[in-house]
């Protein structure tokens, strides 16, 4: 009699390594498929902030807030929406829109976004950085073109910060 075959036992353990192993690669390629959608989401966003702060900066100064500004929040600050495609909107989005741009008319709004444009800053030439509304006597105007959007992983957000004056 030839005993040089395998038993069942070890047959069944190799079967067992085997989809143990296969499992872990299907896992390992599904998730290097969704970080490359994420990459993907990412670079649609950078493109289209670039894309929208291009085109705030080709905008005549002194319609900047009329071109741009949809609505004037409490906070003192002038926002509409833009939509960017391939992008799934927030569901806390109000708007249904995954860009903004944020136009700050008040000088004394000290929030994450303001605080690496260097506020309380003086917006309107006076000396002091203290008035809450700018609009019609603003001398340099901070833009902040954000897209905020939702992946798989949780909510992502990018966006650019820059301070427009006169030519």
């Amino acid at each position: 009699m030839n005993n040089s075959g395998f038993s069942l036992l070890e047959l069944l353990a190799t079967i067992a390594v085997m989809a143990i192993t296969s499992m872990g690669v299907t896992s390992v390629i599904l998730t290097c498929t969704d970080l490359d959608m994420t990459s993907y989401q990412t670079g649609v966003a950078m493109d289209k902030a670039n894309e929208i702060m291009e085109m705030v900066r080709k905008t005549d100064f002194t319609s900047l807030i009329s071109t741009y500004g949809a609505t004037l929040t409490t906070e003192g600050v002038w926002v509409s929406g833009f939509d960017v495609p391939n992008l799934e909107v927030r569901a806390t989005d109000l708007d249904g829109m995954a860009g903004k741009v944020l136009i700050v008319v008040n000088e004394t709004l000290y929030t994450e976004e303001t605080f690496t444009l260097g506020f309380p800053r003086d917006l309107n030439g006076d000396g002091m950085a203290t008035s809450l509304d700018v609009t019609a006597s603003y001398k340099i105007l901070p833009v902040i073109v954000k897209v905020e959007w939702a992946t798989k992983f949780g909510d992502r957000e990018y966006d650019l910060r820059t301070l427009i004056a006169r030519r």
